[in-house]
């Protein structure tokens, strides 16, 4: 009894206690909005945590492709998971799902969310409750107290009048998704340092559910490019076996990286404060090479359904 009333005392502050209006994690809905615009035309879409946030000029890649890009790319924190259940179905014939998502993402329980999962449920007022399973519900109210400590600290310098971070933030995105807040700053470089790293447990339903939901959506006529997550050389070289088993799962399930991940590895100077955030050279070299894997794939036309058709593939249980 004492115990569900301290929760609910928790939700109740997690609700009423102001929200940062400019946070960063409020770009969530703005991404999905334009993915839902019922009367767009076939796009890029990219999706993943902030790596793919952080990854691309998407105006360039719009110019190259001709097609429109919408990067819904965010924080790897909402989940693989959740990115997938909620964007998913938005998805519309035409288009090219670029799948982009983090090495982490399919280690322990990642793909079912951590902080940023229990932020974007209650900025959605919980209106796609739903989509959650058991895990993600566990992780949700676990985060709570890390919500109540973010929007108590944002309400302290708000206060104060401290200057807040320029970059993550709302007003850092331009209108297709990306980051660009650091484009022109030379406030930060991420620095590596070489230590082996383990990614954790590999979480092979992540797998089995990717395939299935892949499956689903090659058959409603969308060209799916598995793309590797760009990373520095140091990052690279830490985890090196872990990032190896995910190339290795995602060709046992039929859909292989469409390049080698090393192609993806670079120098740690072109990452600005993390092993996964470009600096703007290097999104745009990221979002050239990009280009060039989507021209080869869109030339596969997209997996037709056809129920006499048998595969033999590695079995993996979904997700619970």
């Amino acid at each position: 009894m004492f115990a569900s009333i301290v929760i609910a005392g928790l939700i109740l502050v997690a609700v009423f206690v102001p929200y940062n209006r400019n946070g960063y994690l409020r770009m969530y809905g703005t991404k999905v909005g334009r993915l839902s615009c019922p009367d767009r035309k076939p796009a890029v879409v990219l999706l993943g945590g902030s790596s793919v946030a952080f990854g691309y000029d998407s105006e360039l890649v719009e110019q190259m492709t001709g097609m429109p890009v919408i990067n819904v790319g965010l924080h790897v924190g909402i989940g693989l998971k959740y990115m997938v259940d909620d964007c998913f179905p938005r998805l519309k014939r035409g288009d090219v799902l670029v799948l982009n998502p983090e090495y982490a993402l399919f280690f322990n329980d990642r793909a079912y969310g951590e902080s940023a999962l229990t932020d974007v449920m209650f900025l959605d007022n919980f209106r796609n409750a739903a989509l959650l399973d058991r895990k993600q519900w566990l992780s949700v109210m676990n985060n709570i107290p890390n919500l109540l400590h973010e929007k108590l600290k944002y309400a302290a310098i708000n206060a104060s009048g401290i200057p807040s971070d320029p970059v993550y933030k709302l007003s850092g995105f331009n209108s297709h998704g990306d980051v660009v807040a650091h484009w022109k700053l030379n406030d930060k470089q991420y620095v590596g340092r070489l230590a082996p790293q383990s990614l954790g447990k590999m979480n092979e339903s992540a797998f089995g559910y990717m395939k299935k939901r892949l499956d689903e959506v090659r058959h409603r006529g969308i060209t799916v490019v598995v793309y590797p997550a760009v990373i520095s050389a140091t990052a690279y070289q830490n985890s090196l076996s872990d990032i190896m088993l995910t190339d290795s799962m995602f060709r046992s399930i039929g859909y292989p990286y469409v390049c080698p991940v090393s192609d993806v590895v670079r120098p740690d100077t072109s990452f600005y404060d993390t092993s996964y955030h470009l600096k703007h050279a290097g999104a745009v070299w990221h979002s050239r090479h990009l280009y060039l894997h989507i021209q080869k794939n869109k030339k596969i036309r997209p997996l037709i359904y056809d129920e006499k058709l048998n595969i033999n593939l590695p079995h993996f249980p979904h997700f619970e």
